[in-house]
């Protein structure tokens, strides 16, 4: 009878089903990522360009004067992409704003060395960012005074600032961004995983 038993008992296995895969990103979303960085890039490099430009060949050489009009054609380029962006992924916009302000309230959290190397880093820029930015303001309120030498030294200041801003956009701000998007491409879905709180406070 036990030898009957043995012979008739039924192992049963059962097998997890697989994990779904990841959805994968929206192409169209992807791309509008793209074109508001490369609009962007645009915009602070014939900006760049301009206030250089300027300053050698003065704002009424043609140089200067197409470069001005390249300036304008990319800053509407960045505005429409920068529109259509908004259109597409609403939802996403308010969900990283309000991944953003979590993540600013942190306090405390122990971060890895590389990550808080990483922090540091994003710190110095955009103090340089506010450094710039500074000049170009104290650049304009100098050139309302009255004087030749005043105004002179108002436009060295405000190009300056526009000159070291524009770059740090150009080789550090827009290069870093679009190399986290081509690391994860998925962003959308950590900010909604951030927004909701079931997430750490990195937002790529």
């Amino acid at each position: 009878m036990a030898a009957v038993a043995a012979e008739d008992a039924v192992v049963v296995v059962v097998v997890s089903a697989p994990p779904a895969p990841a959805p994968a990103p929206c192409r169209l979303a992807t791309a509008l990522d793209y074109m508001v960085l490369a609009s962007l890039w645009v915009t602070c490099a014939s900006t760049a360009a301009v206030a250089v430009a300027g300053r050698v060949s003065g704002t009424d050489s043609p140089v200067s004067q197409a470069l001005q009009l390249t300036v304008q054609g990319a800053l509407l380029l960045f505005v429409l992409a920068v529109v259509a962006w908004c259109l597409h992924d609403l939802a996403t916009g308010l969900r990283l704003l309000k991944a953003l302000v979590a993540d600013a309230v942190v306090k405390n959290k122990k971060v890895p060395g590389a990550v808080y190397r990483e922090k540091q880093t994003d710190v110095l820029r955009r103090h340089a960012l506010a450094l710039f930015g500074l000049l170009q303001i104290v650049g304009l309120l100098i050139r309302v005074v009255p004087g030749e030498e005043c105004h002179r030294i108002g436009a060295a200041l405000f190009d300056l600032g526009t000159v070291g801003f524009t770059a740090i956009c150009c080789f550090l701000t827009v290069p870093w961004a679009a190399l986290l998007l081509r690391k994860n491409k998925d962003w959308r879905s950590s900010v909604i995983a951030i927004s909701e709180g079931n997430g750490d406070s990195s937002i790529i």
